[in-house]
């Protein structure tokens, strides 16, 4: 009998449906490989990285080595992308299931589903692109985080970044002391505030985001 049972819940085990086997595309033109559930997302995802990373690249923010971005449903921590630092290996949520993770407080909140995944795309490959640059303190969280989020709202349409734009304290003036890895991590949402208006009160930001990319600025410190 016992025997029996166990053949009858194999049997019905068995009738659930397979996991789909993940699809990897290598995309045109850009170092970026894709592992998605399937073909049409792969190639959609490599897309949206060609077109990100060509937005990127007009303020001085570039690949130097092949990246590997995976199509998740989950992340811990309520993260929506993953950059895992000197792996090149990137972990983001399909559109979809990132638009069910967005917040209303975010910045990022009246975002359509496209922009907001491509924007989750440019943070991601802004930390990929940062990665080549030393760390004198082993640790530049603020400076990294100043670099993607800049880079997440610069790589967005005009008229939406305008849109972002209203509330922010654009001509309060924004010292570098404010951006920091206190209010990073206490606030992210002001810290993306400050950082942006920060960027925008840089007499050229594309030069000034060249010099962060050189490691020539940075807002962290060697800790105490």
């Amino acid at each position: 009998m016992q025997n029996r049972w166990i053949a009858l819940i194999a049997a019905l085990c068995g009738l659930a449906p397979a996991p789909l086997a993940a699809v990897t595309l290598s995309c045109n033109a850009i170092p970026v490989t894709v592992t998605a559930d399937n073909r049409d997302l792969a190639a959609q995802i490599c897309q949206s990285t060609q077109s990100v990373l060509s937005r990127l690249s007009e303020c001085h923010v570039h690949l130097h080595r092949p990246v590997k971005i995976e199509i998740v449903s989950d992340l811990p921590s309520s993260c929506l992308g993953l950059y895992h630092c000197g792996e090149n290996h990137i972990e983001v949520l399909s559109p979809d299931a990132a638009l069910s993770q967005r917040t209303e407080k975010s910045v990022f909140a009246t975002l359509s589903k496209q922009e907001f995944f491509e924007s989750i795309l440019a943070h991601e490959l802004t930390h990929a692109a940062y990665d080549a640059t030393p760390c004198p303190f082993g640790d530049c969280a603020a400076t990294a985080e100043y670099l993607a989020y800049t880079m997440q709202i610069m790589t967005l349409p005009p008229a939406t970044r305008e849109e972002i734009e209203n509330g922010f304290e654009i001509d309060k003036t924004i010292t570098r002391d404010e951006i920091n890895p206190m209010i990073l991590y206490m606030a992210p949402n002001a810290f993306i505030r400050k950082s942006w208006g920060h960027l925008m009160q840089r007499e050229n930001s594309c030069a000034y985001i060249k010099q962060i990319m050189e490691g020539k600025i940075l807002f962290d410190s060697e800790h105490p």
